[in-house]
């Protein structure tokens, strides 16, 4: 049984992030910073390859920052609390 094109794409993904957890973060940058650096090159590379529509993507970024504890819920959704954003 072979995996779909989308499945393929959804697992490199999620495997491109989770490299992020697992490397050590260059120079002074932070832990934290690292992964979410991770998080959010594998939302980009996940918006290219549109495994899945946009609006989950982004959401499944949000949600693995908040499951792997590198942000609280309220740090994640707290840009969504400027009514600026929301004109974009």
């Amino acid at each position: 049984m072979t995996l779909s094109k989308k499945w393929k794409q959804l697992i490199f993904c999620g495997l491109l992030g989770a490299l992020f957890f697992l490397v050590p973060p260059p120079g002074d940058l932070k832990v934290a910073g690292w992964h979410v650096f991770g998080v959010f090159a594998a939302t980009i590379v996940g918006l290219i390859l549109k495994p899945l529509p946009m609006g989950v993507m982004a959401l499944l970024g949000m949600v693995s920052l908040c499951l792997a504890r590198t942000l609280t819920l309220k740090e994640a959704l707290s840009g969504f609390g400027n009514p600026t954003i929301w004109l974009v």
